[in-house]
C-alpha cells in the first residue's frame, strides 16, 4: 500500500489499486475530463466509481453511480431487494388481469 505525506504527516493511501501516480493524478485541482467506461452490473456505459464494502472497507469493483446507489440500499437491507421484487410482481399480476389500470400523475 503506497504511503503519502498529507500536510506534513504520512497517512496511508488505499487506492484499490490504482498506482501511486495515477492516485496522486486523480487528486489534483484540474482533474480529466471523465472517462465513460461500461458497468459490470448493468452493462450501461457511464462514468464509473469505486465501490467498496461499508462493513470491511475492501474495494470491490468501479460501477455506475445508479448501481452504486441501489447496491448501497440493498446491501444494508438484503430483505428489502425480495420486497421489492415481491412489490412489482404483484402489480404485474394485477395488471395482467385487468385491475387498477391507472397511470402515474406526469410531473
Amino acid at each position: 500500500m503506497p504511503v503519502a505525506s498529507v500536510t506534513g504527516s504520512a497517512a496511508a493511501v488505499s487506492d484499490c489499486g490504482m498506482g501511486e501516480s495515477r492516485y496522486f493524478q486523480s487528486h489534483r485541482r484540474e482533474r480529466p475530463k471523465p472517462v465513460t467506461e461500461t458497468c459490470p452490473i448493468c452493462g450501461e456505459r457511464a462514468v464509473l466509481v469505486q465501490d467498496h464494502c461499508h462493513t470491511t472497507s475492501l474495494c470491490r469493483d468501479r460501477i455506475c453511480g445508479g448501481c452504486n446507489v441501489l447496491l448501497g440500499r440493498i446491501e444494508s437491507q438484503p430483505t428489502r431487494l425480495e420486497q421489492l421484487l415481491a412489490y412489482i410482481a404483484g402489480w404485474k399480476a394485477q395488471h395482467a388481469s385487468g385491475g387498477t389500470r391507472y397511470r402515474a400523475a406526469k410531473v
